[in-house]
């Protein structure tokens, strides 16, 4: 046995076997334990007297995948391992078999649907699914742009507007038909979109939205500008 001398006087430390020595006596720091679970057995499992019961436990938990608070492990001194035990006071002997009762985490499952990356995808249609295209601002139309952009996120209502049939005499059907034509944009496009013809239906349908304020259309509010389209569908 290789030994090597510590920082304390006549103690000795045996690397190859785990031991102090100290004054001719033997001490064990470090004990290769068994340790059976369901049917699999791990052998020659370091368990450190110096050490905590947390510290196993961790051991235990990367052999078999039985998180520490799960764990009940049986065949110690006194029966069933404690977290406040004192792992020199055991009695544990090289070789010990230790039962170990708990079960392990569920192995991660692949996700049914995977993730797809922006990179990976085509510049078709497809990638208006995951970040939708903008509408262009034509002059204090945020507001507008907002509440399609609200309608859009409905796909009941779509699936509704591709049903509609009626007729342009209509100011009320008008409105619908081009609110149906600036969502298939979107659906389609995968760049911005101009709601250009929709706004003049929207401004004929609704004047007030036709406010000008020094040459330039007035701002207005997203909240009457829903309520407004609300009522047309």
């Amino acid at each position: 046995i290789e030994q090597f001398p510590s920082e304390i006087p006549g103690i000795f430390v045996s690397l190859s076997r785990g031991l102090f020595q100290s004054r001719g006596f033997f001490f064990i720091i470090m004990v290769k334990v068994t340790i059976k679970w369901k049917k699999e057995t791990y052998k020659d499992v370091e368990f450190d007297v110096n050490d905590t019961v947390e510290t196993f436990r961790a051991v235990v938990f990367s052999l078999t995948g039985v998180p520490p608070e799960r764990q009940k492990i049986m065949g110690v001194k006194g029966g069933l391992l404690k977290d406040d035990a004192e792992p020199a006071s055991l009695g544990l002997k090289e070789g010990q078999q230790l039962m170990l009762i708990g079960n392990a985490d569920d192995v991660p499952r692949e996700p049914e649907k995977k993730t797809v990356f922006v990179e990976d995808i085509s510049a078709t249609g497809s990638l208006a699914a995951i970040n939708p295209p903008g509408l262009e601002n034509l002059g204090n139309t945020c507001y507008l742009n907002a509440t399609l952009q609200c309608l859009n996120a409905v796909p009941e209502l779509r699936a509704e507007l591709l049903a509609f049939s009626g007729s342009q005499s209509d100011a009320s059907a008008a409105l619908i038909m081009a609110l149906r034509g600036v969502l298939t944009e979107l659906g389609q496009q995968v760049e911005h979109v101009s709601p250009y013809m929709f706004l003049q239906v929207f401004r004929t349908a609704y004047p007030q939205f036709a406010e000008q304020v020094r040459g330039s259309y007035a701002q207005q509010d997203a909240e009457e500008a829903w309520t407004q389209l609300m009522s047309s569908l």
